[in-house]
C-alpha cells in the first residue's frame, strides 16, 4: 500500500510539472510577503580581478542564472521548437520528484567506513537541494521549496561540514546550500536565510583560509563550492568574500595548469575528468554570469581541448577508457560537454551525449546527477540538429599522462574499433602503476581491459592499521601491495618482477596516422630503468582490424631481463598452445588470437595465464578476468623486440 501511494504521488508530482510551467494560481511566488533584508556590509568594493561592485547591484537568483534567464528557460520549454530542451527539463523534474519519494531519511552529520569523510552526506544534500530549487524556480510549486529549506536547516544545524579532516566535503555541501540560499532566497524564511548565511561563512569561507594549493580536482570542486557561497554572500561580508574569489582564481588558475595543459587530457582520467571539470565549468559560469569574465582560467592551455580528450576516451561499446582511479564501467553523462559545445560551437563534441539521451543514460542514475540542472544553463546556445561525427580516428595528448586514443568510427556497433594508451608515471593524482597500458575494443566486445580501481574506505583504514598509507605513493608504499595498483595487474611489461619505478616517467614518442596504422610509441625506459638498458612500447591499430603491440627491450649488461608480458581481459581462454605460440580468446561467439613472437630464435617465449586473483583481504575480487600472455628471458645486454598480435586469424 505504501508502495502504490508513492507511485501515484510520483505520478502526480509529474503531472503537475507542466502546469507549474504556466504559473499555477494557488503557488504564485509573487504572493509571498515582503520580508525585512539583512543589513548590508557598508565596507568599500575591494580593487581585484573583478569589478565587485557589481555583486551589490545583483539581484538573486544570480547563481549560473538570474530571473529572466528562468523565465525565458520556462518559455522556451513549452515552445515546440525546443524538444530536446524540453526533453531534459522534463528529466530533471523525474529525477526531482523520485528523489522526493526514495529521499525522506534526514541528512546526518554521519562518517565513512575510514571515520573521515562526510562526503556522503553533502552529496546527497546538493542532489536534493540543488534538483528541489530549480523545480521551485521552473514550477513555483511550495512542496520543492518546502525541501529545499527543510535540508537546508538540518546541513546548516551540523557541527562543520568537516573542514578540518576532509575539506572536500565542504566544496559539495557549500555549493549545495549555495544553491538553495540564492535560487530561492526571497521565498525562505529569515530564520533560514539567517542560518544558511551564517553556515557558508562559518563552515565555508573562514576555514577556506587553510586551503590554498590542491592541484587536483579537490581544487576545482572546493573552489566551485567556495566561490559560489562567496558569490551569493558578497554584499553582508564584502572582505572576506572578496578575499576568497581572489584565492579562488589564483589558486584555480595553477591547478587548472597542472590538469589540463598542454593539450587537455588529464592525469585523474575519466571519471574524475568528469567530476573536477564539471565543477569547473561551474565555477567559470558563475564568475562569467557575475562579472561579465572569468579572471582568464578558461583560456589556460588544453583547457579547450580537454572536451575531444573526454569525447575519444568513450569506446563504441559503451565502455570507458578507465585507467588511474576509475571503475570498469559503462560510460556516463558528461555534463561539461554541453558547456563546451555552446562555447565553442562545436555540436560533435555532443555526438555522445546525444546517444546517451537517446539511449535513456540521463533518465538512469549516474555519477554528477546532482549537478545536472548545470545543463540547462548551457543550450541555448548550441544548435542540437548540427550534432555531426567527430572527423578524426585519432587523437593524443602529451602532458602528465600522455595518451593515445584511437576511433575507427563512430557507429556503435561491432564494426568499430576502439584503442586507447597511456604513458606518464605512478607517482600522480590517483596513479596506478601502468604505464604502457591499454584497452581494445573490436567485434563488440573488449578484449584488453583495466581492472579499474579499488574503494577507498575500508583499504585505506586496513592499510593505516598496518602503518600505510593509501595515497602515498612513494617506491616502497603499501598503496601498491594493492593488487589493481601494481604493474603486474596491467597489460603492460615487468622486468625481473619488479615493481616500475614510481617517478619514472614514460613519454610519448610520438603518434603514427599513415593511412594503414593508427596509434604511437612510448618510451618506458624511466618506468623499467633499473631492470633494462631500453624498452619502448608501440600500440597500433592495422587496418582497422588488428591490434599489434611492438616492445623493444635491452637487458643491462650485469643481468638478465625476464620479461612478464601481461594483457588483462575479460576472455575466456579456450586454447593455450606455447609450441605454436598463440592463445584463443573468446568472448560470445566471438574469438581472437593472441599470437606473440620474438626477432631472436635464441629466445623461448612461454605462454602463460595469470591469476586476477588478489593475495591480500583489502583486495577487490575480479571475478571473469585474467592476464593472458608470455615470458621470455633477454640474456644480459643484448636486445629483443617482442612483436604481439590480437586478430581474428592467427598470423
Amino acid at each position: 500500500m505504501k508502495h502504490c501511494l508513492r507511485k501515484a504521488s510520483l505520478y502526480l508530482l509529474l503531472a503537475c510539472t507542466y502546469c507549474g510551467l504556466h504559473a499555477c494560481a494557488d503557488d504564485d511566488p509573487e504572493t509571498v510577503p515582503a520580508f525585512r533584508e539583512e543589513s548590508d556590509d557598508v565596507s568599500p568594493d575591494p580593487a581585484g580581478t573583478f569589478d565587485y561592485a557589481l555583486l551589490r547591484k545583483a539581484e538573486h537568483p544570480r547563481l549560473l542564472m538570474n530571473g529572466a534567464d528562468f523565465e525565458g528557460l520556462k518559455q522556451r520549454i513549452v515552445s515546440e521548437s525546443d524538444s530536446e530542451l524540453r526533453r531534459m527539463h522534463y528529466i530533471i523534474m523525474k529525477h526531482c520528484n523520485a528523489m522526493l519519494i526514495s529521499e525522506t531519511a534526514d541528512l546526518a552529520y554521519t562518517f565513512d567506513a575510514a571515520g573521515r569523510r562526510l562526503l556522503s552526506q553533502s552529496r546527497k544534500a546538493l542532489l536534493r537541494i540543488f534538483l528541489a530549487s530549480y523545480a521551485y524556480r521552473m514550477t513555483g510549486r511550495g512542496l520543492y521549496l518546502e525541501k529545499v529549506e527543510h535540508d537546508m536547516n538540518v546541513v546548516c544545524d551540523f557541527p562543520d561540514w568537516n573542514h578540518a579532516r576532509h575539506f572536500l566535503d565542504v566544496g559539495e555541501m557549500a555549493l549545495a546550500v549555495a544553491i538553495g540560499y540564492d535560487w530561492c532566497y526571497r521565498e525562505l524564511s529569515p530564520e533560514t536565510r539567517s542560518k544558511a548565511h551564517r553556515a557558508l561563512v562559518k563552515y565555508a569561507l573562514e576555514p577556506s583560509r587553510n586551503f590554498h594549493n590542491e592541484t587536483n580536482n579537490w581544487n576545482q570542486v572546493c573552489y566551485g563550492g567556495l566561490t559560489a557561497a562567496a558569490l551569493v554572500t558578497y554584499e553582508k561580508n564584502v572582505s572576506i568574500a572578496a578575499e576568497v574569489i581572489e584565492q579562488a582564481v589564483a589558486s584555480n588558475r595553477r591547478a587548472m595548469q597542472a590538469i589540463y595543459a598542454p593539450d587537455g587530457n588529464t592525469p585523474e582520467g575519466y571519471a574524475y575528468w568528469s567530476y573536477g571539470t564539471t565543477y569547473q565549468v561551474a565555477l567559470i559560469s558563475m564568475l562569467e554570469k557575475l562579472f561579465g569574465n572569468d579572471g582568464g582560467l578558461s583560456q589556460t592551455a588544453g583547457f579547450k581541448s580537454t572536451a575531444r580528450y573526454i569525447l575519444y576516451m568513450e569506446g563504441p561499446n559503451g565502455l570507458c577508457y578507465n585507467y588511474s582511479d576509475c571503475i570498469n564501467r559503462k560510460t556516463q553523462p558528461m555534463l561539461p560537454m554541453w558547456w563546451f559545445a555552446a562555447k565553442s560551437g562545436d555540436a560533435s563534441l555532443l555526438h555522445n551525449e546525444m546517444r546517451k539521451l537517446e539511449e535513456g543514460g540521463y533518465e538512469e542514475s549516474f555519477e554528477e546527477l546532482r549537478l545536472l540542472p548545470l545543463v540547462m544553463t548551457c543550450l541555448s546556445g548550441i544548435d542540437l540538429n548540427d550534432v555531426r561525427v567527430p572527423a578524426d580516428d585519432l587523437w593524443y595528448g602529451e602532458g602528465t599522462t600522455p595518451v593515445i586514443l584511437v576511433h575507427t568510427g563512430w557507429k556503435w556497433n561491432a564494426s568499430d574499433c576502439y584503442l586507447g594508451i597511456k604513458g606518464g608515471c605512478g607517482k600522480t593524482s590517483h596513479g596506478h602503476l601502468d604505464a604502457g597500458s591499454f584497452v581494445f575494443d573490436a567485434k563488440g566486445y573488449r578484449w584488453a581491459m583495466d581492472l579499474g580501481m579499488t574503494g577507498y574506505s575500508t583499504i585505506e583504514k586496513m592499510l593505516a592499521e598496518l602503518g600505510g598509507n593509501l595515497f602515498d605513493v612513494g617506491q616502497n608504499s603499501l598503496r601498491w601491495s594493492v593488487f589493481r595498483l601494481k604493474n603486474e595487474s596491467h597489460s603492460t611489461i615487468t622486468v625481473n618482477g619488479a615493481r616500475h619505478r614510481v617517478d619514472g616517467y614514460a613519454k610519448l614518442l610520438g603518434g603514427i596516422d599513415n593511412g594503414r596504422e593508427l596509434g604511437g610509441t612510448f618510451d618506458m625506459t624511466p618506468v623499467v630503468s633499473d631492470q633494462t638498458v631500453q624498452a619502448i612500447r608501440t600500440v597500433k591499430l592495422v587496418d582497422n582490424s588488428r591490434l599489434v603491440v611492438v616492445d623493444r627491450i635491452t637487458a643491462l649488461a650485469s643481468k638478465s631481463a625476464a620479461v612478464r608480458w601481461g594483457m588483462v581481459t575479460p576472455a575466456s581462454c579456450d586454447d593455450l598452445n606455447d609450441r605454436e605460440n598463440y592463445a584463443l580468446l573468446r568472448q560470445g561467439t566471438q574469438t581472437m588470437y593472441l599470437c606473440p613472437s620474438v626477432d631472436s630464435e635464441d629466445i623461448a617465449l612461454t605462454m602463460k595465464i595469470w591469476s586476477t586473483a588478489g593475495e591480500n583481504p583489502w583486495d577487490t575480487p575480479n571475478t571473469g578476468t585474467g592476464i593472458v600472455g608470455f615470458e621470455a628471458v633477454i640474456p644480459a645486454g643484448e636486445t629483443a623486440v617482442f612483436t604481439t598480435t590480437l586478430s581474428e586469424l592467427r598470423p
